[in-house]
């Protein structure tokens, strides 16, 4: 069973000022790349803790914190860990980190053109379509109209894996 790291991950607490918590609000705005950063963050202890060496089967979600930025997160571990990853014995790993993600990590997204685009460099079998109602982020009553505009360039195959077939192997849901 895949384990889900929903949108803020990494909750914080603290009242960060006026209009931090108000949706719409400068505070809230502001913060929009926070979830990003908490999952990749929370990613990257997965990885260099070794938590995916030692349970190489650990399937991780990376829930409602959309895609695009996937490919760039891999480029940036295997970077730094080719410059730095081997100068201690404690961060040396097995495989380079993208390969863990690429293994053991599963990216949701709603309405995400970027995300789409990068599947030949995550792989098309780890990302899923989501339409996250009936939350106010849905892309519903228009997820026909935002799956084809966001995923215009890329091959029908890869689109149905995408927003259908990936989630019911990742979820072993038969289809009819």
């Amino acid at each position: 069973m895949p384990l889900s790291l929903h949108v803020i991950t990494q909750r914080d607490q603290k009242n960060k000022g006026k209009g931090a918590g108000t949706i719409g609000g400068a505070g809230f705005l502001m913060g929009t790349m926070g979830p990003v950063y908490q999952v990749q963050r929370t990613l990257s202890s997965f990885i260099f803790g070794k938590v995916f060496e030692r349970f190489p089967g650990l399937m991780i979600v990376s829930a409602e914190n959309d895609s695009g930025w996937v490919a760039h997160f891999m480029y940036r571990l295997d970077h730094m860990y080719d410059k730095f990853g081997t100068m201690s014995e404690t961060t040396t790993l097995k495989l380079k980190p993208s390969e863990y993600v690429r293994r053991n990590v599963w990216a949701t997204f709603q309405d995400d053109m970027i995300g789409p685009m990068i599947y030949k460099y995550f792989g098309e079998d780890n990302f899923m379509w989501a339409s996250d109602f009936p939350h106010t982020d849905s892309t519903w009553p228009n997820s026909l109209k935002v799956i084809e505009q966001d995923f215009k360039g890329v091959p029908d195959a890869v689109t149905q894996k995408i927003v259908c077939d990936n989630a019911a192997k990742l979820y072993n849901i038969e289809l009819n």
